[in-house]
Formats: C-alpha cells, sequence, structure tokens
C-alpha cells in the first residue's frame, strides 16, 4: 500500500508525471517478465499519479469558483 508521504514527496518534483510514466513504461517494457511485485509497483505508480492529478484538478476547481465568486461580489474583500 502507497503511503501519503511517498505521495507528498512526489509534488517536490517539478516533474513527477514524467518521472511516474517513466517508471511505469521502464517496468513494463524492459523486463522480459512481469513479477506480481512489479505489477504491484505499477499499481501503486498508477494509484499516485490518480490522487496527483485529482489534488490538482481539485486546486484548480477551488481557485475558479472563488474567481467566480470574487467576480459576482465586487465589493466584498478577496476570499483566502
Amino acid at each position: 500500500m502507497i503511503i501519503p508521504t511517498k505521495i507528498r514527496d512526489l509534488t517536490k518534483e517539478p516533474r513527477w508525471r514524467e518521472k511516474l510514466r517513466e517508471e511505469i513504461e521502464k517496468i513494463l517494457y524492459q523486463k522480459e517478465k512481469i513479477t506480481n511485485r512489479d505489477l504491484l509497483t505499477i499499481i501503486e505508480k498508477l494509484y499516485s499519479l490518480f490522487v496527483l492529478e485529482l489534488n490538482y484538478f481539485n486546486v484548480d476547481h477551488c481557485e475558479f469558483r472563488k474567481a467566480i465568486l470574487e467576480l459576482k461580489n465586487p465589493g466584498l474583500p478577496p476570499i483566502k
């Protein structure tokens, strides 16, 4: 099972998407036989990618909602 700190550590790397993709491709394409351990590693990396992408989507969505609220209510102080 992937640990949340591993996912958090990935966000420190600006190229986390490429890094995860390269690691998955390395396992899939550079081995003749894929073991159960390899499959587990691939699933963990795909899960990390999913969680990180979902996190970025939520952040973008919140920023978009804040911008709409500020446009609808220009007299209100900025939302933090």
